[in-house]
């Protein structure tokens, strides 16, 4: 931050002209990471202002917000289960996404050698963005009917 604060350059955007001071600073784009991965999570756009205490005290603070949340809906088709294994069963599924209703599949009766099929479809309300990542995990599970 000094190396910025004292450049010239730097200094040069926050020039007076005419009473009033120059608000535009460059944007920087900085990458998101994780300490455990290499790979880039995301990007932040943002700028950064270094001003005197009084001048600081002088502008009302800003609040930040995240987005607006939305509804939307997925999607599910299931259509059929291969490889269960046991030789006979009345089969169903049941689909759920973090703390949504759970919705099964109608029961396949008498299924033989774990190849049942239903072709259900199913559709499960999300509100995005989600309050933790873990609420966004779709939940997958065949039962047997017995």
């Amino acid at each position: 931050l000094e190396d910025r604060w004292f450049h010239p350059e730097w200094q040069k955007l926050d020039a007076t002209r005419q009473g009033e001071i120059n608000k535009l600073k460059p944007i920087e784009v900085r990458s998101l990471r994780k300490e455990t991965s290499s790979v880039t999570q995301g990007q932040l756009y943002m700028w950064l202002e270094i001003r005197p205490d009084w001048e600081a005290r002088r502008d009302p603070k800003v609040e930040l917000e995240g987005p607006e949340k939305k509804k939307f809906e997925v999607r599910v088709i299931c259509w059929k289960s291969i490889e269960v294994p046991r030789e006979m069963g009345d089969y169903y599924c049941q689909f759920w996404i973090g703390d949504s209703r759970k919705q099964k599949t109608d029961i396949h009766w008498r299924c033989r050698y774990g190849k049942a099929s239903w072709n259900w479809r199913i559709k499960i309300p999300v509100t995005l963005p989600l309050d933790s990542p873990e609420k966004g995990r779709l939940a997958i599970q065949l039962w047997d009917q017995d």
